[in-house]
């Protein structure tokens, strides 16, 4: 055991362990800024520097995979929409071998309030490691929603405009009819699902609406913990269950059905961030429980006046078993990274392509690996363009910094 004063003198138990290192193999020099394994030590990275900045050098590659399993999870479920027969109650879920197998397609639903939580998750880390002001923050996170949209709809409205002129029937877009609905579109503004330019983009503007809520989570969780998690979560379950008639802004409040998920997610990225090792160990053992969570919520959004209690089990029971998938030792960084514009570009071409193999419907597994594959490569094309595009903004906004800096020293002086 080192004497107490040796702890004074890092310099030299660094340059001791060294030379023990020479004569030992199983001894390797370890400089005094990283932590030494041993039972009186705890061995953690985060000892020093802001409450922040504790994620610094914890990767969390399974929310990465957690991200990519929901992507997977709704083209799975979309395809299965066009090229199979839904099961509506849980008795067909399981009726056949066939079906128990077929349930990633048929529960992709799930997805949907994982969405959601994951949504939320990547807010409070982002919240409780980087304390910008709020203007900042949304004008970061917006931009990454915006910017790929947009690039999205400009290229499916070019190929929808190339596919018409040469006398193609089909079109992936429903078109607007008034210039409020252009401009409801474009600035995913919250609308009737069924009038936007496509159905699935019914998540993007809900998510707008929850991100307009989140400070007020975000303080109540980063002040009072636990206690201010289950006060934001007690409204977020009720909100949309009050007799609210809000005329024009229904449609936005009806958004409110997911926050119990993007609450959850919430908290748990915050406490991740604060307390990264423990929550994340804690999530770990929260398994047999997410499980639970999935089976109840299951029921409950299957049943008739139990759908508020299913939307808090199935977002914390999806983040919970999501979690565990996405632990497994495999990463897909590169995928994950343009996972948001192939849930843009999806969609469109699922219902396209049972016109396109002119109604077959099987065989199933071919058609599915085609859509799976040509809707990650038209993915890689938005995001490349959409990098491009925000690359260019990031330039112009660089080069304009020095201008303004050098204006605030002429007024300044």
């Amino acid at each position: 055991m080192l004497k107490p004063t040796a702890l004074s003198t890092p310099g030299k138990r660094h340059r001791r362990l060294a030379t023990r290192s020479r004569s030992s193999k199983s001894i390797t020099s370890v400089p005094d800024s990283q932590p030494r394994a041993g039972p009186s030590v705890t061995i953690s990275p985060f000892r020093k520097g802001r409450k922040g900045r504790k994620m610094k050098n914890y990767k969390l590659k399974w929310v990465d995979n957690t991200r990519l399993l929901a992507v997977l999870g709704v083209l799975s479920f979309h395809f299965y929409l066009q090229f199979g027969a839904p099961r509506p109650t849980l008795a067909q879920l399981v009726h056949t071998p066939h079906d128990v197998l077929m349930l990633p397609f048929h529960l992709g639903w799930f997805a949907d309030f994982l969405f959601f939580a994951i949504s939320g998750l990547g807010l409070g880390m982002s919240a409780a490691r980087n304390r910008k002001s709020w203007t900042r923050f949304y004008v970061d996170r917006v931009s990454k929603i915006y910017i790929p949209y947009w690039t999205a709809i400009v290229l499916m409205f070019a190929y929808q405009g190339i596919a018409s002129s040469i006398g193609t029937w089909d079109h992936l877009f429903v078109i607007p009819q008034t210039w409020q609905g252009w401009v409801k579109d474009v600035l995913l503004i919250p609308q009737d699902p069924n009038t936007a330019f496509s159905t699935h983009f019914w998540f993007l503007p809900s998510l707008l609406v929850l991100y307009l809520a989140f400070p007020f989570a975000f303080k109540m969780i980063d002040r009072f913990g636990v206690f201010g998690f289950v006060a934001v979560l007690v409204l977020a379950c009720s909100a949309h269950r009050m007799p609210i008639d809000l005329g024009p802004f229904n449609y936005a409040f009806m958004a409110f059905a997911w926050s119990p998920s993007f609450v959850i997610g919430a908290y748990i990225g915050v406490m991740l961030v604060k307390h990264p090792e423990q929550t994340d160990r804690w999530l770990m053992r929260t398994l047999p429980l997410g499980v639970v969570c999935l089976l109840v919520g299951t029921w409950a959004v299957m049943t008739d006046g139990k759908v508020w209690l299913g939307h808090p089990l199935l977002g914390f029971g999806t983040l919970s078993v999501s979690g565990a998938l996405g632990r497994l030792p495999w990463h897909l960084p590169k995928l994950t990274a343009i996972s948001f514009e192939v849930y843009l570009v999806h969609m469109p071409f699922a219902g396209w392509y049972r016109h396109f193999f002119g109604f077959v419907t099987s065989p199933k597994s071919l058609i599915y690996v085609f859509f799976l594959v040509s809707v990650w490569l038209m993915g890689a094309g938005v995001h490349w363009v959409a990098g491009a595009v925000e690359a260019r903004i990031r330039g112009v906004r660089k080069a304009a910094q020095p201008v303004s800096t050098a204006a605030a020293a002429v007024v300044q002086g």
